[in-house]
């Protein structure tokens, strides 16, 4: 992830991918930002019970997270908050398996 990380077309910080990451382990329902201490033992054992498929989630992620940098950047958008933007975008992106067709018509063309 590191790696991917720096390869990244624009710079955003590795806790971002680690958030990211923690979303698809967790079907989008652990928090990192409110009580981490006590969420510790939930992801160690979304961890463990996931560890067969680590692999297809960390590229999930990357997949999900390169699509979201594209169309960020695509439309210009560079002052959005991207420790909140790029999480949750990625997530819906994977949930979903894409923008829906009036979205992604949005996103190539520009307007709004």
């Amino acid at each position: 992830m590191r790696k991917f990380c720096a390869q990244l077309p624009i710079e955003i910080d590795y806790g971002i991918l680690i958030r990211t990451l923690v979303a698809f382990l967790a079907d989008g329902k652990v928090k990192l930002g409110n009580r981490v201490f006590e969420q510790e033992n939930k992801l160690r054992g979304l961890l463990e019970g996931k560890k067969t498929q680590l692999k297809d989630i960390v590229d999930d992620v990357k997949r999900s997270v390169s699509l979201n940098i594209g169309l960020l950047q695509k439309r210009s958008i560079r002052k959005l908050p991207a420790g909140n933007v790029i999480p949750v975008m990625s997530y819906y992106v994977h949930k979903r398996g894409t923008l829906p067709l009036r979205k992604r018509r949005v996103y190539s063309s520009g307007s709004s």
